[in-house]
């Protein structure tokens, strides 16, 4: 009989171990699927979190791009306040040297371009260094003449307006235009289509 009662106690002792040990699995599995939602979540969160920072970056970017295509440097946007030359630093005799020294006897200022400077050059120049140019003639402004107008060669002409005539013409002083550095006085005709371009410092 004690051998009986041993046999079933053993038997018991393994439905419990068995009984326990398969929860134990179960308690087990489930854990592991816990963990693995969590991570799974975290993962899917912090990619969600790359995908959102990698968005942002991407459109502040774009606005970036946008706003600088929009908007103008300043530099663009806001004309240049004229400029001062320090002094007169053209060709003695040439019509250059002329015009700039007798704009600084009128005005007291040389202008500021001192080389891509040849008279048909002024212009774009004085457009440069902000000073006005004008198709409307002014006593005392410096007058541009274009190749190959009014008597001027290959690279232009320039003189200083020293009196208007009447409409569409004026009275200037110039340097070279009878001879290298002699000062003479001619007429010119300005207005439409004469090729005469009037650059002052205000």
């Amino acid at each position: 009989m004690p051998k009986t009662n041993s046999i079933s106690q053993f038997v018991s002792q393994h439905r419990v171990v068995r009984t326990v040990a398969g929860q134990v699995v179960i308690i087990a599995a489930l854990a592991l699927m816990l963990l693995g939602g969590i991570v799974g979540t975290t993962a899917q969160t912090e990619a969600k979190s790359h995908v959102n920072t990698a968005t942002q970056a991407t459109a502040k970017a774009n606005v970036n791009t946008v706003s600088n295509v929009q908007t103008a440097p300043m530099a663009m946007q806001t004309q240049a306040l004229a400029i001062r030359g320090a002094g007169n630093f053209f060709p003695w005799g040439q019509c250059t040297y002329w015009a700039n020294m007798r704009y600084h006897q009128l005005h007291g200022i040389y202008v500021p371009w001192t080389i891509y400077s040849n008279a048909y050059q002024w212009t774009a120049r004085a457009y440069q260094f902000g000073w006005k140019v004008s198709t409307t003639p002014r006593v005392g402004a410096i007058m541009q003449i274009s190749p190959w107008t009014q008597g001027a060669g290959a690279v232009g002409h320039v003189t200083v307006v020293e009196r208007i005539l009447g409409p569409g013409l004026v009275l200037v002083s110039q340097m070279n235009w009878g001879g290298l550095g002699v000062v003479s006085y001619s007429q010119f005709r300005v207005g439409p289509g004469t090729g005469t371009y009037f650059i002052s410092y205000n």
